[in-house]
């Protein structure tokens, strides 16, 4: 399963490098790891972004995380 969205940074911790995002619809909450930011830009709370779905053994995670 891939999809793409829009979302806002919730929670990002850059010394262990992982945070959450809520889509825009604000129904769920996604995890996402630093290794799985394309950004060039630093992440930090409240920064909007798109990001892609990614459905592994591990459950859903968002990947390819982009700031806006």
């Amino acid at each position: 399963m891939e999809s793409t969205l829009t979302g806002k940074v919730k929670f990002y911790n850059a010394v262990k490098g992982y945070g959450f995002i809520i889509e825009d619809n604000g129904t769920k909450e996604r995890f996402f790891h630093i290794t799985n930011v394309t950004s060039k830009e630093a992440l930090k709370e409240n920064d909007l972004v798109i990001f892609t779905l990614l459905e592994d053994q591990r459950g859903i995670r968002a990947i390819n995380v982009e700031k806006q």
